[in-house]
């Protein structure tokens, strides 16, 4: 084998790669499963993936950037929410090349092609810092299916971003060494519109990153900051081009609701998260979260205060052993031990995690770069088996074979919790205690091929014991995610059937309340966005931030963070809720709806309280001082306490109002409003600073009204109302990125001529 890698050793790495991320795959296809069908890949990844597609046809119709999404939760921001959280840039690939492929099938290629992708990045890293072809496979095979990447499969975005940490952080290493700075800043930009919401703990962890690499490679951190100014300044040429993604989203983070909302600080409330800590570091937790609740007695998955729990640090036996040889000599390794020092401190501190999770709830989903160190540290010993401590190696196993044996019972003796509650989860920690005598005895007698082998068997045995073996992760027949995921037909089809159904309806402006439980079968509250239709319920972590607001007159937060469920019959009546999908009368939202049709075998009732688009009122209300009831919303313009005297003095609140006409499309409304007097009004669209409205042709202010829709004044008689959605900051960051670009070809430019002159 050692001559295979030394004569085609990218062949053999893709050989182990398409074997090992195909043994994942495999499986499901057999056995025709649905794959992956974890509660956020049904409540977020598969439906986003069909509003980005939604979105993608109606600007190839349109011929207008995607701006905003009318299926999201009342309609939102879809261009600065998407960059956020659940934006992954293999969606729009995958759309281009194959745009009639089922979510099931994209996500299972995707998975494939990143798993190949991470191990090469990795093996380009390590290539270049001119390690042996059997040290970078190894390597390569540790970063590919660590427990960090097992257990990202169900989270695509996650995925989607680790696979190039290796490449970011070589292009640091190449302008350290060589002052090398494109590839940097094409990689940092890359990555920023990648996914800030990894792009952020990225940036905090390149500080420490930085200094640590410069005080490696000159023994002291003197004059460090001269040098960093250069690639400080990379870092912001980087975010320019990027900046047409950025500034918009950074916009819309100003007012989510999730920043700030921290809950620990200097401890965490359970002495849980200090033990998952540590046995993260020396077992794949991937092959235990989930696989019996996400709420377990022993591995929670998050707490009380909703703070993701879970630690994969894992990366294989042989990082786990390999790593305390760091420790083993007084005398070496000083930056390093003082840079894991640094980690530690960040994760066992509640404040530091948070502070890596954009001061949020605290979470270690960004432990993904000490990860990638960790795997980094172990590669000389891999390189130079022969300097490694014995005797130390010895007690590292004896360590971690005695924190996965007691560790568990112990835990469950401090957290009062019978041994029955957790012994099938004990039983799968002691599963890798064979693996881990192995490792060692594999490294004392330093068979670099027995290496080789030993790591992929092992994440061979692991990929399975996390991934389909888990029957968490194939609970749904294919019959039924079919069933599901057709219950109202295809995209649109609903739609077309209610325009038909009223031949008014192409004038007006109307959602749909579906009761989830019963038509989606409580498979996912965000299946409208599959069907494209305006529904009242989601969970979603991007909501416009307005609607929030809400909260304040009536609650239309649900049973889990970050989901919504309008049921309130005065909302419903309020968010111009036209027609009803359920399957029985018993499930509307109030009794004033009749059927008028039926659509697949389900009842559709109309509201018989529905107005189209806009409202007008009779009296004024504080949202921060009045008792409220949810009625008051339809005849009491509520607004704040900053934009009460002003509107109380200067709006005139005793005209009526009918919407004569309504249409939307794209990132566009018309519509036609008879007012009998000059009048404040609402309408139904959720309040955000993007928003252009004219009325006559002459621009309005607008304000947040009513628990967050829009609110403006309009004249007596008719007028046409022109509204357009351009993302707050879209065209700042459009300029950004225009001068980024100048800036970027600007220093290609410099640099050639520089190469030239030597």
């Amino acid at each position: 084998m050692i001559r295979i890698c030394k004569k085609h050793p990218s062949i053999l790495l893709a050989f182990c790669l398409i074997v090992l991320a195909g043994s994942i795959l495999l499986p499901y296809i057999i056995t025709d499963t649905p794959f992956m069908l974890g509660w956020d890949m049904r409540t977020q990844y598969s439906s986003f993936y069909e509003n980005l597609k939604t979105m993608f046809i109606e600007m190839k119709q349109l011929h207008n950037l995607p701006f905003y999404s009318w299926a999201t939760f009342l309609g939102n921001n879809f261009w600065g929410s998407k960059l956020f959280y659940y934006h992954d840039v293999f969606d729009y690939f995958t759309l281009l090349l194959f745009p009639f492929l089922e979510y099931n099938r994209v996500i299972m290629l995707q998975t494939f092609v990143k798993l190949i992708i991470a191990g090469f990045c990795f093996y380009h890293y390590g290539r270049y810092h001119s390690y042996s072809e059997a040290t970078n496979i190894i390597g390569s095979l540790m970063f590919a299916f660590s427990s960090y990447a097992l257990e990202a499969l169900k989270d695509p975005f996650f995925l989607s971003f680790y696979i190039f940490i290796p490449l970011y952080f070589l292009k640091i290493d190449k302008y350290l060494q060589e002052k090398k700075k494109l590839g940097y800043i094409i990689i940092t930009a890359f990555l920023a519109v990648t996914n800030y919401y990894h792009f952020y703990s990225l940036s905090i962890f390149s500080v420490f990153y930085f200094i640590y690499r410069y005080s490696c490679l000159h023994k002291t951190i003197k004059g460090f900051f001269k040098e960093a100014l250069p690639m400080i300044g990379c870092y912001f040429i980087a975010v320019m081009i990027a900046g047409f993604a950025l500034v918009p989203e950074a916009f819309n983070i100003i007012t989510n609701q999730r920043i700030g909302n921290s809950s620990a600080f200097l401890k965490y409330d359970s002495i849980k998260t200090y033990f998952y800590v540590l046995t993260g570091l020396f077992f794949p937790s991937s092959i235990i979260i989930n696989r019996t609740n996400e709420f377990s007695s022993i591995y929670t998955f998050v707490s009380q205060n909703n703070t993701v729990l879970y630690v994969c640090l894992w990366a294989g036996s042989l990082c786990s052993l390999l790593l305390p040889q760091i420790f083993s000599k007084k005398e070496e390794n000083k930056n390093t031990k003082l840079f894991l020092f640094l980690n530690g401190i960040l994760m066992l501190i509640p404040i530091g995690s948070s502070m890596m999770h954009g001061f949020s709830e605290p979470a270690f989903r960004w432990l993904q770069f000490p990860l990638f160190m960790n795997i980094t540290f172990v590669l000389p010993y891999l390189e130079n088996i022969q300097n490694i401590n014995k005797k130390f190696l010895f007690y590292s196993v004896v360590f971690i074979s005695g924190i996965l044996l007691l560790g568990t019972p112990l835990l469950g003796i401090f957290a009062h919790v019978p041994f029955e509650e957790y012994s099938r989860e004990y039983t799968l920690i002691l599963t890798t205690l064979p693996f881990l005598w192995m490792a060692y005895f594999i490294v004392i007698k330093g068979n670099r091929t027995g290496l080789i082998v030993f790591t992929f068997t092992e994440m061979l045995i692991v990929s399975y014991l996390s991934v389909y073996s888990n029957s968490y992760y194939r609970q749904f027949s294919k019959d039924t995610i079919q069933g599901v995921t057709h219950v109202l037909q295809n995209r649109n089809d609903l739609n077309r059937y209610l325009l038909e159904l009223d031949e008014q309806n192409k004038n007006e402006f109307y959602r749909i309340y579906i009761d989830p439980s019963s038509v989606y079968w409580d498979y996912s509250t965000n299946l409208n966005l599959n069907f494209n239709i305006m529904g009242l319920m989601t969970y979603d972590s991007t909501v416009s931030s307005s609607i929030v607001d809400m909260n304040k007159i009536s609650k239309i937060e649900s049973y889990l963070p970050w989901s919504y469920e309008i049921k309130d019959p005065a909302l419903v009546d309020f968010l111009c809720t036209k027609y009803a999908i359920v399957t029985n009368a018993s499930q509307l939202p109030h009794q004033d709806f009749v059927q008028v049709g039926e659509f697949n075998y389900l009842p559709v009732y109309q509201n018989l309280h529905y107005q189209n688009f806009s409202r007008s009122y009779n009296k004024i209300s504080i949202l921060e001082q009045a008792e409220l009831k949810s009625e008051d919303i339809l005849d009491t313009l509520i607004v704040s306490q900053k934009d009460y005297e002003l509107l109380s003095n200067n709006v005139s609140l005793i005209g009526t109002v009918t919407c004569t006409y309504v249409n939307h499309s794209g990132n566009t409304v018309f519509a036609g409003i008879d007012s009998s007097a000059e009048s404040f009004i609402s309408v139904a669209i959720p309040y955000d600073q993007g928003w252009n409205v004219k009325v006559n042709g002459q621009t309005v202010d607008i304000y947040s009204v009513n628990g967050g829709m829009i609110g403006f004044s309009v004249p007596s008689g008719y007028s046409e109302i022109q509204m357009i959605f351009t993302p707050q900051g879209f065209k700042i960051g459009l300029a950004a990125s225009f001068f980024g670009l100048i800036a970027l070809a600007s220093l290609f430019v410099y640099e050639k001529r520089i190469k030239k002159q030597h």
